[in-house]
């Protein structure tokens, strides 16, 4: 199983409860909406795709459950393929 991550290599700035990324060796800058600040702040530890979304599930129990998880996968792909968020290999305990 993977567990998703902050990318530690971007430099992050708080103005106005907004969340900016930036990204100093690529000299980009990301602005964060609202549901992508709220997983970066979840992923202070590293946690499943899975996790994430039954923290949003108990969070919008009134939200359409096929909905929830298909935005949140998506974004989470997105946050990804922008290196916000890295994978990462589940270290296996024996």
């Amino acid at each position: 199983m993977r567990l998703l991550s902050r990318n530690r290599d971007l430099v992050v700035r708080e103005i106005d409860a907004q969340l900016f990324l930036i990204n100093e060796e690529r000299g980009t800058i990301h602005h964060l909406n609202e549901t992508a600040s709220a997983i970066w702040r979840l992923l202070k530890e590293p946690a499943t795709a899975n996790s994430i979304i039954q923290t949003f599930r108990f969070l919008y129990p009134e939200e359409n459950v096929w909905y929830l998880k298909k935005s949140i996968r998506s974004l989470l792909r997105d946050l990804t393929d922008k290196r916000i968020l890295v994978r990462k290999r589940r270290r296996k305990v024996n």
